[in-house]
């Protein structure tokens, strides 16, 4: 649920209040990946493709998107038509069958959870998802800027938290 109301296409929050509402980025979208075992560790992601005088200003609305996003009845009501819409009309086809059961093995589950995460989804409240995304407020945040340094404020971008600079050999060493 947490990742439709947040990073749903086009309707997204992120994408809505970075984007569409304020126009600091051409790209952004963010959620939550549970990892794809089991064990796997999880993580709140976020991305935004933006001109470097606004890397600063988008930077930070994300960073307080993803940790207070603003949670609304109509938005979530929209979110569950979306959800619903998208199990409805979307199958396993005979060829990803394999693939899909090795994936639901991997996270050590006992079969197909779509019936189950279905039957869940209609049941979610509001209240739910707000308690979810109070997971995520006071937690450390890791924002990584790629981007000609000269273009960019360092200034403005320290405002945010401690800078760390890397040569590109660090950050592509191949």
């Amino acid at each position: 649920y947490y990742n439709t109301y947040m990073n749903g296409s086009m309707s997204g929050v992120i994408f809505q209040e970075i984007r569409e509402a304020r126009a600091l980025a051409y790209s952004a979208g963010g959620g939550y990946d549970g990892g794809d075992r089991k064990d796997d560790e999880n993580a709140l992601w976020g991305s935004l493709g933006c001109q470097a005088d606004k890397t600063v200003e988008a930077a930070g609305l994300l960073a307080k998107l993803l940790r207070e996003p603003p949670i609304s009845e109509e938005r979530f009501a929209e979110t569950r038509k979306a959800i619903e819409e998208d199990y409805r009309s979307n199958v396993v086809n005979f060829r990803s069958i394999p693939g899909a059961v090795f994936g639901w093995n991997e996270r050590g589950l006992p079969g197909d959870p779509r019936p189950a995460q279905f039957r869940r989804v209609l049941s979610y409240s509001r209240k739910e998802l707000e308690s979810f995304a109070a997971k995520f407020r006071g937690r450390p945040l890791t924002l990584y800027v790629l981007g000609n340094r000269e273009r960019l404020d360092l200034k403005g971008l320290a405002a945010l938290g401690s800078v760390q600079e890397l040569k590109l050999e660090d950050v592509f060493p191949y």
